[in-house]
């Protein structure tokens, strides 16, 4: 239904999120895929909707409790995965979340790799 992409800047964490809202039809390499619309019935206000997540998102929360909550949601965790960065593809096994927000990934070599960005082209299951 949707994703979240965390970048570590310095001292700063990006977040980045996509949700499928309205969607009734997605590409057809995309499998399992669904949206609020598609589970509630019903068309989502946008507008509504956005100022939800920003009035979620200015409580204050630490960086700890986020990284806590996404470890015990880790869809990729211990699945093979691909991820392209900005300079290399890479595969492996999505091990976990370190305390910095980036992605844990063992490859086949059995180097442990932190990155901090990159696009998960494909997760298949062991």
């Amino acid at each position: 239904m949707g994703g979240i992409l965390l970048e570590r800047v310095r001292e700063a964490i990006i977040a980045g999120c996509g949700l499928n809202v309205n969607n009734e039809e997605f590409p057809p390499d995309i499998k399992n895929a669904i949206s609020l619309r598609s589970i509630l019935k019903r068309e989502i206000p946008i507008d509504q909707l956005q100022q939800s997540i920003l009035e979620h998102f200015q409580r204050p929360v630490f960086f700890p409790t986020i990284i806590a909550q996404l470890r015990k949601i880790n869809f990729l965790k211990e699945k093979y995965i691909v991820v392209n960065t900005t300079i290399q593809r890479i595969e492996g096994i999505a091990e976990d979340i370190d305390e910095e927000g980036r992605l844990l990934l063992r490859t086949r070599s059995g180097r442990l790799l932190a990155l901090n960005s990159g696009e998960v082209e494909k997760v298949d299951s062991m």
